[in-house]
């Protein structure tokens, strides 16, 4: 059952533990994508593909990722969308690891990684609203919001590093895959949210 509303004005030493994992389902969450704005050219480049693919692949998954949970959220609970899209990415990157050589394989893939990535920037404002209330929502967000700056800093230059050891980006895909996996796991431990009354339910 979905958590009772939250009261007007709280401290948020109360949702100390549901913060620090929506921190940690939206640092997983946003790498993968992260990781695809700085690289996504390159990506389909090393397959032999236009690079103006992979950033328009990448881009159409986060605009459909947007557009989509926008679409949903009312009506689904929020970390619904948080843990199960990951495991979409999750197995598009799996199979970019497997097939190194395939195009449409790697425009899969990185459509993924743009779909997570669009998916938390609507879900997760949403989750921490019906969380914390909307008094307590700054301070909060703030917060979540952090992993975001440390996932934009740490995704890139981990895929550069790994492209120059390996000389490729299959060890960088495998690392978005395991960063995907833990954003869903993270996600599915957070207490359930409930849409707003009047919206289906």
């Amino acid at each position: 059952s979905a958590s009772p509303p939250p009261p007007a004005s709280q401290d948020l030493s109360h949702y100390k533990r549901e913060l620090r994992l929506l921190w940690l389902a939206t640092f997983f969450g946003t790498f993968p994508g992260l990781m695809a704005h700085g690289h996504a050219a390159a990506m389909m480049a090393s397959r032999g593909g236009a690079a103006a693919v992979g950033v328009s692949m990448m881009a159409m998954g986060s605009l459909l990722g947007r557009f989509g949970v926008g679409a949903v959220v009312d009506k689904l609970p929020a970390r619904s969308c948080l843990a199960v899209v990951p495991l979409f990415t999750a197995a598009c990157l799996t199979c970019a690891t497997l097939c190194s050589g395939s195009l449409a394989v790697g425009a899969t893939a990185l459509f993924g990684m743009g779909l997570t990535y669009g998916t938390n920037a609507v879900a997760t404002p949403v989750l921490v609203n019906r969380m914390v209330g909307s008094n307590n929502f700054s301070p909060a967000f703030g917060f979540v919001f952090s992993a975001w700056g440390v996932s934009g800093v740490l995704a890139p230059c981990i895929a550069g590093k790994l492209f120059d050891l390996m000389g490729g980006y299959t060890l960088s895909m495998a690392v978005a895959v395991g960063a995907a996996l833990a954003a869903s796991a993270a996600a599915v431990l957070l207490p359930p949210d409930a849409p707003p009354k009047g919206n289906g339910h």
